[in-house]
C-alpha cells in the first residue's frame, strides 16, 4: 500500500511539475478530458480536425496552451480504462477488468488511491462530471474516491 501511494504520488508530482513548467507558489489547473469512441487521429492535436472533416478548435486551443500526451496505453473497454486513469495502475490490480453494469453493485475498491485523492492531499479542489462507470456502491462513487464535488450526468 505504501509503495502504491508513493508511486501514484510521484506520478502526480511529476505531472504537476511538468505541467507548470517550474515549481511556483501557484498550482496549475489540471483538466483531464476523457471521451469514449474518439479515435487517436480524430482531433486536431493528433492530426485530425479539419483534415478528417471534424474541426476541433476548442481542443486545438487547449492543446496549444497546455500539454498534449502522445505516448499512452489503452484498455479494451470503458470501466478498465477509467480505472487505469483514476488509479494509475493496470485494471487487474483494482479488480476492474470488465464493464461495470448498472445493478451489479460493487465497484472501485475503497482502498484505492485515485488521482483525485492524491491531488486533494496536495491542496487541490477536485470536481468530477460525466460518465463515472466505476461502480455504484457508496464506496465506489466519485465523492468517496477523493472528489470534492460531482455533478449528475
Amino acid at each position: 500500500m505504501k509503495l502504491k501511494q508513493t508511486l501514484l504520488w510521484t506520478t502526480v508530482v511529476l505531472f504537476v511539475t511538468l505541467a507548470s513548467g517550474a515549481l511556483s507558489a501557484d498550482k496549475p489547473n489540471i483538466i483531464l478530458i476523457v471521451s469514449d469512441d474518439f479515435g487517436y487521429g480524430d482531433s486536431g492535436p493528433y492530426g485530425g480536425g479539419p483534415g478528417r472533416g471534424m474541426p476541433t478548435p476548442g481542443l486545438d486551443r487547449l492543446s496549444a496552451e497546455g500539454m498534449t500526451f502522445f505516448s499512452f496505453y489503452a484498455q479494451p473497454s470503458c470501466t478498465p480504462g477509467r480505472a487505469a486513469m483514476q488509479t494509475g495502475r493496470i485494471p487487474n490490480r483494482s479488480g476492474m477488468t470488465t464493464v461495470a453494469f448498472q445493478g451489479q453493485g460493487g465497484g472501485l475498491p475503497a482502498a484505492e488511491w485515485t488521482l483525485a485523492s492524491v491531488l486533494k492531499q496536495a491542496g487541490y479542489q477536485t470536481y468530477f462530471t460525466g460518465k463515472w462507470h466505476l461502480g455504484e456502491a457508496d464506496y465506489a462513487l466519485p465523492s468517496a474516491q477523493g472528489y470534492d464535488e460531482t455533478s449528475p450526468r
